[in-house]
């Protein structure tokens, strides 16, 4: 992970292309090799952890607009791989 490891930071950058409005979102972050979590998540090397510092909004101006689509094979619960905190968490915000 580089950076991370070197600086414990990171910017994330959330895009909402259908309204469009993005939020930064600035981090320190932490590269872990639980195995736990590894072996639950076939082909992850590592996890992220992310301790959001602040979030603000981003100029939104050089967005594209892109319609929202819902799939028909949408399956949640394979996204996110049985982690229903996190499935629970997207449900909600899709609604």
């Amino acid at each position: 992970m580089g950076n991370v490891d070197a600086t414990q930071r990171a910017g994330v950058l959330f895009i909402d292309f259908a309204t469009p409005r993005r939020t930064r979102v600035d981090v320190r972050a932490e590269v872990r090799h639980d195995e736990l979590l590894l072996a639950r998540n076939p082909g992850a090397q590592f996890m992220l952890y992310l301790h959001v510092d602040r979030a603000f909004p981003n100029c939104g101006r050089y967005i594209h607009h892109v319609e929202r689509q819902r799939s028909r094979n949408h399956d949640i619960t394979a996204w996110t791989n049985g982690h229903r905190e996190i499935r629970d968490g997207v449900s909600r915000s899709s609604r």
